[in-house]
């Protein structure tokens, strides 16, 4: 399983953002696809839960005001369903990065308990404690590579 790491950008210490950090389950949510909008509500997404119920009611008034048949209505909320089982993790992940976090690292584990060990081995081995909080939405930290302030000059 992949999960992306988000720790808090209102601070400097790196110990207490690794304590707050946040992990987010990449793929498709089987929660979010049977229980809508109360899986947005149980994390606290009010966006996603503000989409999740647009688009529902979008589905229903695109049968009643379309002169859809009754039979079209359960596959109109299924696809409504797919598509937020599909795209919730992407929602929440959004609306973290909307909430003050940044998106730090990858990581990519069995469970969320390796998910945390491998994190917080990789977080306590930086060459540097020098603060990567940015105050911008975009992510603060890139592995080495092609897309790190180092190689980007």
């Amino acid at each position: 399983m992949i999960y992306t790491v988000h720790v808090p950008r209102d601070g400097f210490d790196p110990v207490a953002a690794a304590e707050r950090a946040r992990f987010i389950r990449d793929g498709f949510s089987w929660g979010a696809f049977v229980f809508g909008p109360f899986w947005f509500i149980r994390h606290g997404s009010v966006i996603g839960l503000a989409i999740n119920l647009t688009l529902l009611g979008g589905a229903f008034a695109l049968q009643r005001f379309a002169g859809l048949n009754q039979a079209v209505l359960p596959g109109l909320t299924l696809l409504v369903a797919l598509f937020i089982g599909f795209e919730a993790t992407s929602l929440l992940r959004w609306s973290t990065d909307r909430r003050r976090f940044s998106c730090v690292d990858v990581v990519s584990a069995g469970n969320l308990e390796e998910a945390e060990t491998h994190f917080l081995r990789r977080w306590a081995s930086r060459p540097s404690m020098a603060p990567l909080v940015r105050t911008g939405l975009a992510p603060a930290y890139a592995p080495m590579g092609l897309f790190s302030d180092e190689a980007n000059g």
